[in-house]
Order: C-alpha cells, then sequence, then structure tokens
C-alpha cells in the first residue's frame, strides 16, 4: 500500500468511531491481527484503552501484566485475545506515556518502523482528545459545583430569613414576658402595700374592743383566733414583698461569710423553737466559709433548719446534720433531718409558690420557692431527696463565685 494510502488509513483515527475499523486496517497493512492503544491516566496512574476501542476487556489482570512489561520498553509477550481465554502473541512499545500494541499476525522488522513513525500521529491525536475531555469534564464539575454551591446559599439565605422571622418572634414574646413579669410584681407590690394599712386597722381595732370589754371564754378564744389570723394574713403579706424582690434580683453584695456565724444568727431567731424541740445538730462544715450575700445565705439556712424542725416526727428527737463540702464548681450545703418526710409526689411540688407538703403546720408555701430562686439567680440549684417516715436531705449548691 502506497505512503498517501496509508496516511489515509492513519487519518481515519481522527473520527472516535471509525477507530475500531482503522485499527483493522492499520493492523492489517503492518501485518497483525488486530491494534490498539492504551493511554496513561494520570488520575489514577494507570493505562486504559484509549477513546474509541473496546474499553471493556476480559482478564483485564493479563493486559495488565502486558502492560507493565511494556511500561519502559519495547517489549514482546502475549496478551488474552480475542477473549479472556485466548493467547495471542502481541508487540509493545511506549510511545509518549502511551503504550501502542500490534496483536497477533506476523509483523515484520519494517513493519514495527512503519508503526514507531506513525504511532506519535495517532498517539498525539488521541491526546488532544483527551485534554479536550478533560477539560470538558473539569468545566461539567465546575459547573455543577457552582450549581450545588448556588443550591446551598438559597438554602441558608432561607434558613437565615427562617432564623431571623423566629428571633423577631421570639424578641416580641420575650419583651411581652417582661412586661407580664413586671406587671405581676407591680400588682402584687401595690396589694401587698396597700392590704397592709387595713390589716393594720383591723388589728388595731381588735386590741381597742378587747381591753374595753370583758368576754367569756368562748369569746375569747374567738378574739384569739382572728389575731392569729390576722398574723398570717401580715407573713403573707411580707412573703408577697419578698418575692417582688427575688424576681428582680438586685446587684450581688458577696461578702467572705462563714457558715458557724450565719447559723448562730439564724439559732437566734428560732431559739423558742430549738427550746422546744431540744434537737440534736450535727454540724461538719468541711468548707468553712463562702464568698456570698449575707442576706441570701442567711435565709436559705433558715427556711431549711425551721423546716426540720417545724416538720420533725412527734416520735423521736430530732436530729440534724449540717455539712459542707466542695465538688467541682460548688460548694455543697447539706441539711439533712429524721423528719416526717415527703413523697416523691411532693418532693416535685414544694418548690412551687404557695405549695405546701403538710398541712397541719402553720407555713404560707413561699420559703422553698424563694430561697430556690435566689440560689438560681446566682448559678447555683437546689435538690431534695426524701422518705416518708425516714427524713429529708437538702443539698444547696453554690456556683463558686
Amino acid at each position: 500500500m502506497g505512503e498517501l494510502n496509508f496516511l489515509k488509513v492513519v487519518s481515519k483515527f481522527a473520527v472516535k468511531n471509525n477507530r475500531k475499523n482503522a485499527a483493522k486496517e492499520l493492523a492489517e497493512i503492518l501485518n497483525a491481527e488486530d491494534f490498539i492503544i492504551f493511554i496513561h491516566d494520570q488520575k489514577i496512574d494507570s493505562f486504559l484503552p484509549a477513546p474509541g476501542f473496546q474499553q471493556t476487556l476480559q482478564n483485564i489482570g493479563g493486559w495488565h501484566a502486558f502492560l507493565k512489561m511494556c511500561k519502559f520498553e519495547l517489549c514482546r509477550g502475549v496478551v488474552p485475545y480475542p477473549d479472556g481465554n485466548g493467547c495471542s502473541p502481541a508487540i509493545g512499545i511506549v510511545i509518549d506515556n502511551s503504550i501502542v500494541i500490534l496483536i497477533g499476525g506476523n509483523p515484520l522488522e519494517h513493519d514495527f518502523n512503519k508503526l514507531e513513525a506513525i504511532s506519535p500521529l495517532i498517539v498525539a491525536l488521541l491526546n488532544s482528545e483527551l485534554e479536550s475531555i478533560s477539560t470538558k469534564s473539569v468545566a461539567i464539575t465546575a459547573s455543577k459545583e457552582i450549581e450545588k454551591a448556588e443550591r446551598i446559599a438559597i438554602a441558608l439565605d432561607g434558613m437565615r430569613r427562617k432564623l431571623n422571622s423566629s428571633y423577631v418572634e421570639l424578641s416580641k414574646k420575650n419583651q411581652a414576658l417582661i412586661k407580664t413579669n413586671n406587671d405581676l410584681d407591680n400588682f402584687i407590690y401595690t396589694a401587698s402595700h396597700d392590704l397592709k394599712a387595713p390589716i393594720s386597722n383591723i388589728e388595731g381595732l381588735l386590741i381597742a374592743f378587747k381591753d374595753d370589754e370583758v368576754f367569756d371564754e368562748g369569746k375569747n378564744a374567738l378574739l384569739d383566733m382572728m389575731f392569729h389570723s390576722i398574723e398570717r394574713f401580715k407573713t403573707t403579706i411580707k412573703d408577697l414583698t419578698e418575692i417582688t424582690k427575688v424576681h428582680r434580683p438586685e446587684d450581688l453584695d458577696l461578702q467572705d461569710l462563714y457558715f458557724y456565724e450565719i447559723l448562730d444568727e439564724v439559732k437566734l431567731d428560732i431559739r423558742g423553737l430549738i427550746e422546744t424541740l431540744n434537737p440534736d445538730i450535727e454540724l461538719a462544715f468541711t468548707v468553712p466559709n463562702i464568698n456570698y450575700p449575707r442576706k441570701n445565705l442567711r435565709s436559705i439556712i433558715y427556711n431549711l433548719l425551721s423546716n426540720s424542725l417545724k416538720y420533725s416526727s412527734p416520735d423521736r428527737i430530732p436530729k440534724i446534720r449540717i455539712a459542707t463540702e466542695k465538688k467541682g464548681n460548688y460548694i455543697i450545703l447539706k441539711i439533712s433531718d429524721n423528719g416526717l418526710g415527703l413523697s416523691a409526689e411532693n418532693q416535685t411540688k414544694i418548690f412551687g409558690m404557695f405549695k405546701r407538703a403538710h398541712q397541719h403546720i402553720d407555713g404560707t408555701g413561699i420559703g422553698l420557692y424563694m430561697i430556690k430562686r435566689m440560689i438560681e439567680n446566682t448559678g447555683g440549684k437546689i435538690e431534695v431527696e426524701s422518705q416518708v417516715g425516714i427524713g429529708t436531705t437538702f443539698c444547696v449548691y453554690f456556683l463558686i463565685q
């Protein structure tokens, strides 16, 4: 075949769909049965059939073994051709990082020289096509990534709008809640303040009435009940005033306080109760002092100790243990007693406003509610463990200031 016809066959490799037929024609010119080119894919560092050639080869391991021999020099060997079970002689040569293989037949030396002459043209053509495909693939990939980024941006913008809307909604609700709380505090303060004068007047009138008249035993008992009711009313008004204070925590006046000293002050306030019940009080202040507002610590110890005494069991001498310890970021105050105890249901209720576990003893149900707010306002917490008929332990966790 003349050189012109030879180049015509080579030119057919320019069209991908013609390559298989062109390879057969070229192989026939070179006295071989077939012709295939493997091009190196740098991304996966492997040789793959060039575009337009058969992409799925059987017994790929056999092909890879031959390609490995051809990687650095011209080689002769066998390949699994035309199927995975076959075994055809082959000649391979490396051209510009690609491997050109003649399969079968009996190529002569001058045929092989022709192969060396034309292979760079074919390989250059295929590499150019691969670069174009790669560029297009990169462009497509970049376009997809841009679309993906745009979708994410749209989704994020939607989320941002929703968050802004939720923030505005929460801000409105928060402002409404603050206003409601302020209105409630103002109402409680005003009501408690306005009730003081009428209660004092009633108390004064009853005192004058009692002093001016002589009553029999039955009427004196009724008057005593009236005075007792007035005292409870005054206590409730006082507690309501204190509630407004714990709802509006002021700047904390932190002081270095010793638990012994505060406890001694509280004992003086409840001296009558202590003398009546004669309790066994055990102290174990492992941590002797704390940095805390004085009036708050005093109120906490007062409420917990007086409750241990008021709700003691009539069947045994009251035993109370007051202890402190440090755990992590907290100083823990524990007050335990062997009193009446609390049911599981009441343990969840006692910190609520006006909630009381034992109705047979006077009280307003405000004390535990107030000290819980005091403790939480300074970053602490209060817990309770109790068994009916066994006793109760309150644990106050003071956040170390």
